[in-house]
């Protein structure tokens, strides 16, 4: 069987089994609805120090940190009233190139005086791939919209340089 929890080996012995199955099936729910995942990094003699992480969501339902905390707490408590629950939480965020679009790319182009040649000769690629991605007449692959966000944003970075020279 999977284990939701993970290490959860180390807080098997202070509980019971049946209890142990409640957690997983807690944690489980957390997991399928809100990409909500549960590390329990260390026990000491009270305190349980857990890691709450949420992912990315196909439901776009994001929990803040304080929320994060509270749901870790809420599903540890009631199986380990008489322990400190420490949460570590990691909210999710979005991969800034996400944001990259062909009007994000046409519009850095323009504050940033970069030409469809300018790209094609510093990254190699063809000029049709560029302008068809440029253009939005070709969809863009996550490595795609990784490439102009950081081409884009070091194109910014030279020019801020250059500014404060």
């Amino acid at each position: 069987m999977e284990t939701i929890v993970k290490n959860i080996h180390l807080i098997k012995n202070l509980t019971t089994p049946e209890n142990i199955a409640k957690l997983e099936a807690g944690a489980l729910q957390h997991r399928k609805f809100s990409r909500i995942t549960f590390k329990i990094l260390s026990r000491e003699s009270n305190k349980l120090v857990i890691q709450t992480v949420q992912t990315k969501s196909p439901h776009e339902n994001y929990a803040d940190e304080e929320t994060l905390i509270q749901r870790t707490r809420e599903l540890f408590l009631k199986f380990f009233p008489d322990y400190e629950i420490v949460v570590n939480a990691s909210i999710y965020q979005e991969n800034p190139t996400q944001q990259v679009t062909p009007e994000y790319i046409r519009e850095a182009m323009t504050n940033y005086h970069i030409k469809v040649k300018d790209i094609v000769d510093d990254t190699g690629i063809d000029k049709s791939n560029v302008s068809a991605w440029v253009n939005g007449t070709r969809a863009m692959s996550q490595p795609v919209r990784a490439m102009f966000y950081y081409y884009l944003w070091q194109k910014a970075a030279t020019i801020g340089d250059a500014r404060r020279a």
